[in-house]
């Protein structure tokens, strides 16, 4: 953002710098979309919230997607729900299926169908498709006809600003129907862009000629960006205005493969071969399972062909998942497992550690490993051990991806185009977002130091004189708020989680094949 700031072509947001306060927002780890927008709408860790990546490990001791009937901890909206504010929530990952609240909710990405909305009361999804003619979650990886690369791009840019546009006019005609107080709207156009144009990130990164960058696919989105947020602001003030991202972005080269190396190594015992599907397979089985006839919704571990190739009788780590997370085989927590919990676990998470932290480039002699974390050190709350027993952080340039259908078995592969989708993947996350505010109750302060995602959760709550549960890990951003908010606490009304999957089998078909284009399955 900071040469498109420099140069002018972001005045909206500009102003919000000069009128409030400002900082980088630490996400989630990692930071991924699911955990992180889990921690910003309860305040809660991984460890709490229950989600850890677009797939996680379920009751059953096996791996099923991840949706928000899964959420361990209440969110804000639904406490300020309680405390009889009315709320309007709008594309929020991890929102499927819509959770009842005094006002109107339209669930995120993890909605099945990606071209009409899910939403409560019910009643709006025919009321927003009536009034706008459709309502799009997403934009397809792929495209209708048999298009050159270079001409889907393109297309592909434009039904981004298409779908940012479409979203602005929904999120105006709530705010003027339901009149709440307290609303918030996900763009993804950002996040869709950088993932597709990683590879100029550079050139942002490096300050170059903001003009130049300014006429990008990124510099065009953002400015999109800036002129919906100008439109916004104009409408709600002299409402409180945050803009923030669950996560910042980088760009990337090449993919470490960490179930090669953990294969390699005699960790994970795995028929390449046998996991490798024939072309279409993906497709296959969803027409197959629209058609009732195919393999049923359910754990992942029963017919994903990742899970399927593995002997499990020899196998004690593997990986899987959109960036470094090991799990390791534990007899009597996996359905599978061999790895005895207590001294033995201690020692093989030590030992692959270590390994990893020393494992070096081949060609350049550079580190691939920054860190490695132990699930304890990152995770607190009841659901922590439904984690990843290690988290990998890879050298700058590096991106994990593990596909449960297409497994990468060499240990370096370059950035390229994912199975599932025609469009390339060059940009991946980084762990620090953006955040900014300004209005009445905001202290204009200028810059601040580093927040994290987990205390927008109880500084919203503090703005609406509502008690902040006292196991929230986020606090209040006081050093952002005029003197005159004062945060109350009180102690949890934990909700229950996990209920019922909402996801028949065409729904959970849907739900993969979304999460395949964009290269998170």
């Amino acid at each position: 953002m900071d040469p498109l700031l420099a140069g002018g072509y972001l005045p909206n947001l500009a102003r919000v710098q000069r009128q409030g306060a400002f900082s980088k927002l630490r996400s989630s780890q990692p930071p991924l979309s699911p955990p992180a927008w889990a921690s910003f709408m309860t305040g809660c860790n991984p460890g709490k919230s229950n989600i850890f990546d677009f797939v996680g490990r379920n009751e059953r001791n096996g791996f099923s997607v991840s949706h928000g009937s899964q959420l361990g901890a209440p969110t804000f909206w639904q406490l300020l729900s309680q405390n009889n504010k009315k709320v309007v929530v709008i594309n929020v990952p991890m929102t499927y299926p819509p959770e009842p609240v005094n006002g109107v909710l339209i669930a995120g990405m993890d909605a099945p169908s990606k071209d009409k909305p899910a939403a409560f009361p019910p009643a709006y999804n025919q009321r927003i498709t009536e009034k706008f003619g459709h309502y799009r979650v997403a934009v397809p990886m792929r495209p209708r006809y048999f298009w050159p690369k270079g001409r889907f791009i393109k297309q592909y840019t434009q039904e981004l600003l298409n779908m940012t546009s479409e979203r602005l006019a929904v999120t105006r005609w709530l705010w003027h129907n339901e009149k709440p107080d307290f609303m918030m709207v996900v763009f993804v156009a950002t996040d869709r862009a950088q993932h597709v144009f990683g590879q100029t990130l550079a050139a942002f990164r490096d300050n170059e000629n903001p003009a130049q960058l300014a006429e990008t696919a990124i510099g065009r989105i953002y400015r999109a960006m800036d002129e919906a947020l100008g439109m916004l602001w104009q409408e709600v003030t002299p409402a409180n205005l945050f803009v923030m991202s669950d996560h910042g972005f980088q760009p990337y080269d090449e993919v470490l493969s960490l179930n090669s190396w953990l294969a390699t190594n005699g960790y994970l015992h795995i028929d390449w071969d046998q996991v490798k599907p024939k072309r279409g397979h993906r497709y296959r089985q969803a027409l197959l399972r629209r058609l009732g006839k195919g393999e049923r919704q359910g754990d992942l571990l029963d017919r994903a062909p990742f899970f399927q190739a593995i002997d499990w009788q020899h196998t004690t780590a593997f990986s899987f998942g959109a960036f470094g997370t090991i799990f390791l085989n534990i007899a009597g927590r996996d359905r599978f497992g061999i790895v005895q919990p207590g001294t033995e676990a201690d020692r093989l998470r030590r030992e692959i550690a270590d390994r990893l932290l020393a494992l070096h480039h081949p060609r350049r002699g550079t580190r691939l490993i920054q860190a490695v974390w132990r699930n304890d050190e990152v995770y607190r709350g009841p659901y922590a051990q439904r984690g990843p027993d290690l988290l990998v952080e890879t050298a700058p340039g590096l991106f994990v991806r593990n596909s449960l259908d297409q497994p990468q078995r060499e240990l370096l592969a370059p950035a390229d185009i994912y199975p599932g989708r025609a469009l390339p993947h060059t940009g991946m996350h980084h762990p620090d977002g953006i955040l900014l505010a300004a209005g009445p109750d905001i202290a204009a302060r200028g810059r601040q130091t580093k927040a994290r995602i987990i205390d927008l959760a109880p500084t919203i709550l503090a703005l609406h004189n509502t008690p902040i549960p006292s196991t929230m890990d986020g606090r209040p951003l006081q050093s952002w708020l005029a003197p005159a908010i004062s945060p109350a606490f009180q102690e949890d009304q934990r909700s229950d989680a996990e209920q019922e999957s909402a996801y028949n089998d065409e729904d959970e078909s849907a739900i993969e094949e979304r999460l395949a284009s964009l290269g998170y399955l």
